[in-house]
C-alpha cells in the first residue's frame, strides 16, 4: 500500500502546501487574526498534513460553529495539554503549569488542507472564514452552498 501511496507524496504535499499558501495571502490580506506556525530551520519545509493555526482563545468556538453551519469540517486535536491527560498524572504536572501550552489548547483550529480540495472548496473555506471575521453586515456565504470536509 505504501508503494503506491509513496508515488503520489510530493503532488499531495504541493497541493497541501499551496493550499495552505493561499489560505495564507487570503486570511492576511483581510486582515484575519488566524495563523498557522512555520518551520524555522532553513532546511525544514511544513507538508501541512494537517493546517493548524491559533485563533484568539474567545473566537476559536464561535468560528467552528460557523464554519460547521457552512458546512466545513474543523478540528481541535488537542484540547487540552499533555500535563493535564490522567496518564501523566503521576508527574505532578496541574494546569497552569505550561501557560503557552494551555493558551495554545484554547487557540488551535484546523482547518481543512487534504490534497483533493477543489478550488471551489477552498474559497468556501476562505469565504466562510472571512465572513466570519468582516463586520456585521458582510455577505455571509450560504450554508451547503459547497462541502470542504477534511
Amino acid at each position: 500500500m505504501l508503494r503506491v501511496k509513496l508515488r503520489h507524496l510530493e503532488r499531495w504535499t504541493k497541493s497541501r502546501r499551496e493550499h495552505a499558501a493561499l489560505y495564507e495571502r487570503r486570511f492576511s490580506a483581510a486582515g484575519i487574526p488566524l495563523r498557522a506556525p512555520r518551520p524555522t530551520a532553513p532546511c525544514a519545509r511544513h507538508v501541512y498534513h494537517q493546517y493548524v493555526a491559533r485563533v484568539p482563545a474567545e473566537l476559536r468556538d464561535p468560528l467552528r460553529a460557523h464554519l460547521d453551519e457552512h458546512k466545513i469540517e474543523t478540528a481541535v486535536y488537542y484540547p487540552r495539554g499533555l500535563h493535564e491527560e490522567p496518564c501523566f498524572a503521576q508527574l505532578g504536572h496541574r494546569s497552569g503549569d505550561f501557560p503557552h501550552t494551555e493558551a495554545a489548547t484554547r487557540e488551535c483550529v484546523a482547518l481543512p488542507v487534504h490534497a483533493e480540495l477543489e478550488p471551489a472548496q477552498i474559497e468556501h473555506v476562505i469565504d466562510s472564514v472571512t465572513a466570519f471575521f468582516s463586520p456585521a453586515g458582510a455577505t455571509d456565504p450560504a450554508p451547503g452552498s459547497s462541502s470542504a470536509e477534511g
